[in-house]
C-alpha cells in the first residue's frame, strides 16, 4: 500500500504553522502574570477554606455521593480559569 506522490506534496493554499518563528513573542508582563495567578489562587484557596470541603464529614459524604461540595467548589473556579 503506497502513498500517491501528489499526497506527499504540501498544499500552499493551507496556512502552515511555523514552529521556530521567534519574532512573534507574546508581550505579557511576567510580574503582572504572576501577580494575577497569586491573587486568583488566593481567592480560590479562600473559597475552598470557607466551604469546608476538607472537613472529614464532607469528604465522607462526597465519597458516598451524598454531597457534591467539592464538585461545586471546583466548578466555581471555572470563571477564574477562563481569564
Amino acid at each position: 500500500m503506497s502513498i500517491p506522490s501528489e499526497a506527499s506534496e504540501i498544499d500552499e493554499s493551507v496556512p502552515q504553522l511555523k514552529l521556530d518563528d521567534e519574532d512573534d513573542i507574546s508581550d505579557v508582563n511576567p510580574v503582572l502574570a504572576v501577580s494575577l495567578c497569586a491573587i486568583l489562587g488566593f481567592i480560590f484557596g479562600l473559597n475552598m477554606e470557607r466551604s469546608f470541603v476538607f472537613a472529614p464529614v464532607s469528604i465522607r459524604e462526597q465519597f458516598t455521593f451524598q454531597r457534591f461540595l467539592m464538585l461545586k467548589a471546583n466548578c466555581s473556579s471555572l470563571p477564574a480559569h477562563a481569564l
